[in-house]
């Protein structure tokens, strides 16, 4: 691994034991006037958005998106379920007689940060060319995927090139102001919000809001309480086995339960944030890793 990399991974691993403790360390300690200035940051954008809301609201503005979006996303670093949220929020809206569309960045794509076009995912997109997840989404649910560092440009393609959508679900973006919102869902784990602190003193990437407003929903797949209450418990659980060439070709009659793999031994790999739970439930599902 070249040393940039290297030096990279320490520092990541570094602040995240630091990041998850129930309260500030001395590093965390010594950080926190970064995260000030973070914050600071944070409220400069935030007025700034506003100004420029109030300026448009006494001129001609662009055109909303023209159905509800519905954000899905997380206040800290690092995975906390948001897109298997984004994938049972699909399924369920489309079982309820809904036709959502999924908009993302689209993290890890190549290109991602001087590529300010829209791209749609299609049957033979790879990750490097839309992102991770916003592949396994299509995958998984088989509904219009775009990918654009604007999430509003994402939008408004969807639902110029798919007229029968009729709700957007953006995975991840809580601090993309630029895109409204009809609806906000909040995604905690048990790691909750960690030592509470701000980037890179701790985790968080934003303050945590005071409340939960109306238009907020919050969503915990810990057993312990969410750091914002009212919140909704949900279960993690592992779904079929698929073996990697009929997933490629979308071939759904493959699947088979996790307990055919039983009495195997297996390699398992993780790309997530936070891998340890994976391989828990797979030793909990009865397969020998």
């Amino acid at each position: 691994m070249p040393w940039p990399l290297r030096l990279a991974h320490w520092t990541e691993a570094l602040l995240a034991r630091h990041w998850w403790q129930p309260q500030p360390t001395a590093l965390a300690r010594l950080l926190q006037p970064l995260a000030a200035l973070h914050g600071a940051l944070l409220r400069r954008h935030q007025a700034k958005h506003q100004h420029q809301h109030q300026h448009q609201a006494r001129h001609p503005a662009p055109a909303p998106t023209p159905v509800p979006v519905v954000v899905v996303g997380n206040v800290v670093v690092g995975g906390a379920g948001k897109t298997p949220v984004v994938i049972a929020l699909v399924q369920g809206l489309r079982a309820a007689g809904w036709r959502p569309g999924v908009i993302s960045r689209g993290y890890g794509r190549r290109n991602e940060n001087g590529n300010p076009a829209v791209r749609e995912v299609q049957p033979g997109s790879t990750a490097e060319e839309v992102g991770d997840e916003p592949l396994l989404i299509y995958r998984r649910t088989g509904v219009p995927v775009a990918v654009a560092r604007d999430r509003a440009a994402a939008a408004h393609h969807l639902c110029q090139r798919h007229p029968e959508l009729d709700l957007i679900i953006a995975d991840d973006g809580l601090q993309h102001l630029g895109l409204a919102r009809a609806a906000e869902v909040l995604v905690f784990d048990d790691r909750g919000v960690g030592n509470g602190l701000l980037l890179p003193a701790g985790p968080l990437r934003q303050p945590l809001p005071a409340q939960v407003l109306p238009h907020m929903r919050v969503l915990t797949s810990s057993a312990r309480p969410a750091p914002l209450q009212p919140a909704l418990q949900v279960h993690r659980q592992l779904g079929l086995a698929w073996p990697l060439a009929a997933w490629w070709q979308g071939d759904r009659q493959q699947q088979q339960p996790l307990q055919a793999l039983r009495g195997r031994r297996l390699l398992a790999l993780a790309g997530l944030a936070s891998p340890e739970k994976f391989f828990s439930m797979l030793e909990a599902a009865g397969l020998q890793i």
